[in-house]
């Protein structure tokens, strides 16, 4: 099996179509494998971040419009809020972005009614619950995911408002300000740093796993492979799941389309692959064997048969000298000089 220097498309086509050369890139150094990993990574995350900034983008543009269009004019001034409206207001959507927000302003709302408004910002992702005097934040990225309660004085600080108020068309205003393509441009590039560094510390684990896998594989169908070997072709057998994975997760987010066991099937790709390519380099290395053997056979009685012919050419050669001693000799006795023989 000899070393092939590969490029990286040509090396992604080999790791799905064709099981049968994975012993190439067992080959390779460890480090070759895992800049691969490196660009296999980066290409699912310019994807992805592509279209979690296209359903970010969808979900500030469908916001913005709920915003001018559902919430009632208000002040925030020294630390209060004031609103237009005299009953609560509630935004709440489960298709872009899971969120429930709650605006209620009112003086005489009672402990029962804000323990209500907690309770039901806690079923989605991200709630908040805009009181008189204080925010209440549910937000699932958070470690805790606890509800975390701030005053106006603090989201204030945060929009670097000096005046120390704010209303609803200065905060219109300051969208409308926004630069939409840099705006896009810097939340595609934190996205996509974001994606990178998360996913590839957990394919990373990923590859792990399956090392241990293929390791024991390889003990049990008594493939010698050395330990970096293995772990070359955990990391190619992984190059379909990730490429599905980019694809599967676009489609879900834009298209709602779920499937239900794909984690399931992701990972069971993967073993395939892995347990697939490593039978299959037994079976070719079976083969090399045979023919090894084969030819050592065939080598074996060539040299059989050179030496039963050296030794009739010897026994020949032995006869011709005895033959040509005894005519000699014959000369010698009838006092003839016999001839010089070459």
């Amino acid at each position: 099996m000899d070393k092939i220097k590969l490029g990286f498309f040509k090396k992604i086509k080999i790791a799905i179509f064709n099981l049968e050369k994975y012993s190439q890139f067992a080959l390779e150094k460890t480090s070759e494998s895992l800049k691969y990993l490196i660009k296999l990574t980066l290409l699912f995350s310019l994807i992805i971040s592509l279209a979690i900034t296209y359903k970010t983008a969808e979900f500030m543009n469908d916001s913005k419009q709920r915003f001018e269009n559902e919430v009632p004019d208000f002040q925030i001034a020294d630390n209060t809020l004031t609103t237009s409206s005299t009953e609560p207001t509630i935004l709440e959507n489960s298709e872009l972005i899971d969120y429930s927000i709650i605006i209620d302003s009112s003086e005489d709302i009672t402990d029962e009614q804000i323990e209500e408004y907690r309770k039901k910002i806690e079923l989605y992702n991200f709630g908040a619950v805009f009181l008189k005097n204080e925010i209440i934040i549910k937000n699932s990225m958070n470690a805790n995911n606890n509800l975390e309660t701030y005053s106006y004085d603090d989201a204030l600080k945060l929009l670097n408002d000096e005046d120390n108020s704010i209303n609803k068309q200065d905060l219109v205003n300051r969208m409308n300000e926004l630069e939409p393509s840099v705006l896009y441009i810097s939340l595609y590039l934190t996205f996509l740093i974001y994606m990178f560094t998360s996913y590839f510390i957990a394919t990373l684990f990923e590859t792990l796993l399956l090392f241990i896998m293929g390791y024991f594989t390889c003990k049990l169908v008594n493939l010698k492979l050395k330990n970096n070997q293995v772990y070359n072709v955990a990391i190619y057998a992984l190059t379909l799941p990730i490429l599905l994975n980019a694809i599967y997760i676009p489609v879900r987010m834009i298209a709602n389309f779920n499937i239900e066991y794909f984690q399931v099937m992701y990972t069971a790709i993967s073993v395939i692959y892995l347990v697939t390519s490593i039978l299959m380099m037994k079976t070719e290395m079976t083969k090399q064997q045979e023919e090894v053997q084969k030819i050592e056979e065939v080598q074996k009685q060539i040299h059989e048969e050179a030496e039963v012919e050296t030794k009739e050419e010897d026994k020949e050669e032995t006869k011709k000298e005895d033959k040509e001693k005894k005519e000699n000799k014959k000369l010698g006795d009838k006092g003839e000089s016999p001839e010089p023989t070459n």
